[in-house]
């Protein structure tokens, strides 16, 4: 395992077991439905035996790293999902106001757009079907990229899980509800009705597959649209088209995903940040030996 990959994994499993134990002392319970369990066991479970396969099997050597990957990938967003409850929970004082204020000192006011874009219904289905295509381009990235480039497969893991927590330490000291919850508007947003049902104590009981992300800032899927457009950097055929599609994921983020501006700036911020983090850790040292003539000056 590489040096990358250990700390990707030690990572994961710091969040599982801070996420553990603050759900703990906060009164939450953890239920794995039949569901959740497939879940794991296909993604994480299924993925790390088709890397031991590709281990053993030399025609299928290409695909051990992006199995690999897409069962760490997976392992860490789980235990980011939960985590993310025990963050809510403890009920730190939120940042709303001062991200609020950050959009209208820049001119933008989110329910004036907002409510334009659910007057025009073709367009807001267009942004919504964009904005959820980030999470289902995961399994091409990995695939494509730990195919062409195994080692920026690892740079994109491991800066996945340096970036995610990261975001999951300052959404927990600055939590935010979303402009979703400031505006009013929750009845089509999941993650603000999760949101205030923790703040109010109504919710306690998590299954992976009945939570939603609730990260507000920094916004998680724009820290993770920068990662996936800079895993595919060195491939120049798919590059544009990668770009293309996570700049637009980005754009629609404040509308689609109730997210402040501040938010977005700080996740395109922290995904370029952990994206050279990763890049730099485990790479060869650069050396270069600079040959200094010496002179040998007779003494007087």
């Amino acid at each position: 395992m590489s040096l990358r990959s250990a700390i990707s994994w030690i990572l994961t499993a710091g969040l599982a077991g801070l996420a553990l134990l603050f759900a703990n002392i906060e009164g939450f319970s953890l239920q794995l439905g039949p569901r959740s369990i497939a879940v794991l066991l296909v993604l994480v479970g299924g993925n790390l035996v088709l890397m031991v396969v590709a281990q053993r099997v030399p025609r299928y050597a290409r695909f051990e790293i992006p199995c690999h990957c897409v069962a760490q990938f997976s392992a860490c967003a789980i235990a980011a999902l939960i985590a993310q409850f025990p963050a809510v929970g403890l009920e730190l004082p939120l940042v709303d106001g001062a991200l609020a204020r950050f959009d209208a000192a820049i001119g933008l006011e989110w329910s004036t757009q907002y409510h334009w874009a659910v007057a025009h219904p073709a367009i807001y289905g267009a942004m919504d079907f964009v904005y959820k295509l980030l999470l289902p381009q995961i399994p091409i990235v990995c695939f494509i990229v730990g195919y062409a480039d195994p080692d920026r497969l690892r740079v994109f893991t491991l800066a996945n899980a340096i970036g995610l927590t990261a975001t999951l330490a300052l959404f927990a000291l600055f939590p935010a509800a979303s402009t979703f919850t400031r505006a009013g508007v929750t009845e089509i947003a999941d993650f603000a009705v999760q949101f205030d049902a923790v703040r109010e104590h109504g919710l306690r009981v998590l299954d992976p597959m009945r939570l939603t992300g609730l990260i507000s800032f920094p916004s998680y899927h724009a820290l993770l649209a920068v990662l996936v457009a800079c895993a595919f950097w060195r491939l120049p055929k798919l590059f544009p088209f990668a770009l293309a599609l996570e700049v637009a994921i980005i754009a629609f983020s404040p509308l689609i995903g109730g997210h402040y501006i501040a938010d977005i700036l700080a996740g395109v911020a922290m995904g370029l940040i952990a994206f050279y983090a990763a890049a730099r850790i485990g790479a060869p040292r650069r050396t270069t030996e600079a040959t200094v003539g010496r002179e040998t000056v007779p003494a007087a």
